[in-house]
């Protein structure tokens, strides 16, 4: 599948960044007490599927530009932290340009 019609400076595109950094500040400030799928790390309370509502939304746009934004965060994000880097994630923002291109990788539904 071609992604040549991607563009990294759509509104759209900045959208898509706008919510995953969005999503990643709202994780940060939850902290693993509300978002730790395991309930014993809870106090049994239930756990905020922060992500859920994020990406829901971002797909709802139905706008590959939006979908690409939001998942090159998140790669960048988690990428890094499973390196061993941890991102700053105030460093991440709308201003951020992505460098072209960009591969679009993975599996496919």
């Amino acid at each position: 599948m071609s992604y040549s019609h991607l563009t990294p400076d759509s509104a759209a595109w900045l959208e898509g960044q706008r919510r995953a950094v969005a999503m990643l500040r709202e994780l940060e400030a939850a902290g693993a007490s509300q978002t730790d799928y395991q309930a014993d790390f809870r106090d049994g309370t239930p756990q905020t599927n922060i992500v859920h509502g994020h990406l829901s939304a971002v797909i709802a746009t139905e706008n590959e530009n939006a979908i690409a934004a939001f998942s090159s965060i998140l790669t960048t994000f988690l990428g890094n932290t499973l390196s061993g880097s941890v991102p700053d994630v105030n460093e991440l923002d709308e201003s951020t340009r992505f460098a072209i291109p960009i591969q679009m990788g993975g599996v496919r539904a």
